[in-house]
């Protein structure tokens, strides 16, 4: 599937257990955005957290989302997206996805030598 125009893929940063973590801008991820930020906010400000101190109704949102990712469940997942997520201009199917990758590597290695040996 193509998407048309410009399309904006939103994230907003949360705790999550590891640090700040970039999720998709969703109700889920916004609820737990401001749940770090009101009751979490040191990996903001570029302090650790202490995990004996953490809320553990944040805690508990993050392992909701988790598991409701791992569900299919899209109201209650918190989806993870890196900062490539605003790249993203198609949603191929399964095998138009394997297929484009495939081909993408052949030619990286196809062309190996060109690239990288100087004769």
């Amino acid at each position: 599937m193509k998407l048309e125009g410009k399309v904006a893929i939103v994230t907003t940063v949360a705790r999550a257990i590891v640090g700040p973590g970039r999720y998709l801008k969703t109700e889920a991820s916004m609820e737990l955005t401001r749940l770090s930020v009101t009751r979490s906010p040191g990996p903001y400000l570029g302090e650790p957290d202490n995990l004996k101190e953490v809320p553990r109704d944040l805690v508990a949102k993050e392992v909701d989302g988790g598991e409701a990712l791992s569900k299919g469940d899209e109201h209650r997942a918190i989806m993870p997206a890196g900062e490539v997520a605003g790249r993203i201009n198609d949603i191929p199917t399964v095998k138009e996805l394997i297929d484009r990758t495939m081909r993408e590597a052949e030619d990286i290695i196809r062309n190996l030598s060109v690239r990288f040996i100087q004769e």
